[in-house]
């Protein structure tokens, strides 16, 4: 019998995909449309997968940054991708964890949308994982920030 307290729920908690959760109840919508285009550069950036258990991790996400809430290992590694609204920041250390943020040309979620080109998105990609993985964390954030510059606003439909 599978242990659904392990699995990586959002604050509802569905333990559906991403794209499930997020982006196919609506696939019409130019919010929708541009949280797709945005997932599949998360995903093809990073090289990660969606993984359904929680990791190790898990438990010191403070219960504040829990939100849109999903899990995605590297092979090596699993680690929790919180998209908030207005996370307060920076985020207090704990011990054990490490954190960096997602710019927002590639955080998949983008939510509060408008396709206004001035606006920003009322949430905050952050990803967490274990302390020991703080040197691969740190060279992912520094790429995504230096890929960041060269890709559409994060409220492109294109």
């Amino acid at each position: 019998m599978t242990n659904f307290k392990d699995h990586c729920l959002d604050v509802h908690g569905s333990s559906l995909s991403y794209e499930d959760r997020y982006i196919n109840h609506a696939p019409e919508l130019l919010e929708t449309q541009a949280r797709r285009r945005r997932l599949k550069l998360f995903k093809s950036l990073t090289g990660f997968k969606e993984v359904r258990r929680k990791p190790a991790c898990f438990k010191h996400v403070p219960r504040g940054y829990r939100d849109h809430t999903s899990c995605w290992s590297d092979g090596t590694s699993v680690y929790v991708l919180c998209e908030p609204y207005t996370p307060p920041l920076p985020v207090d250390h704990k011990p054990g964890l490490s954190v960096i943020g997602i710019p927002i040309e590639v955080g998949p979620y983008g939510g509060g949308w408008s396709d206004d080109p001035a606006a920003q998105p009322g949430t905050q990609g952050l990803l967490f994982g274990l302390s020991r993985d703080e040197a691969r964390l740190s060279q992912l954030e520094l790429m995504l920030h230096a890929e960041a510059q060269w890709l559409p606003r994060w409220n492109s439909v294109k």
